[in-house]
């Protein structure tokens, strides 16, 4: 499976990546002070305890996010306006309450959280996306099914 992103948002993920393994190496080199700074043993230490749980959290983000990169495919940010797709500027109304929303689908995950941005893997761009102008797409949403009408694709 490819985790789509748009360049900028592929940059940020690096960036993010970067940040994490910057922190577990504070980490890191404060786990090893704890243990210099206290006579006591390490599981009586509460700077160990807390820098391990603190280094395990992180690890497994850092994970998380190497194996997403490792799967990341950049996709242009805008593509035609025949149907919603990543990139798609959308207008849509809610069929029930005739609320009309403008979103852009963008990437598998956001960092810069602009509003008007939301993830082609939310619940809510699964149902726009391959819908083109004048359709009605449905499905659920936080446990209630909805209707949307699509009214514009830019």
């Amino acid at each position: 499976m490819y985790y789509y992103f748009f360049e900028e948002d592929l940059k940020d993920l690096d960036k993010n990546i970067d940040a994490i393994k910057v922190r577990l190496d504070k980490i890191g080199k404060e786990i090893g002070e704890s243990c210099n700074q206290s006579s006591e043993t390490w599981h009586d230490n509460f700077g160990f305890e807390e820098g391990r749980r603190q280094q395990d959290m992180w690890s497994k983000q850092l994970s998380d996010l190497l194996e997403i990169r490792h799967r990341a495919r950049i996709v242009p940010s805008s593509i035609g306006n025949d149907h919603v797709s990543i990139g798609s500027i959308v207008e849509f109304e809610d069929t029930e309450t005739k609320e009309v929303q403008i979103y852009r689908i963008s990437s598998y995950m956001i960092f810069n959280q602009k509003h008007g941005l939301i993830s082609y893997n939310s619940p809510l761009a699964k149902i726009l996306i391959r819908g083109t102008v004048g359709e009605e797409r449905g499905g659920i949403i936080n446990g209630k099914n909805k209707i949307f009408k699509i009214l514009k694709v830019i």
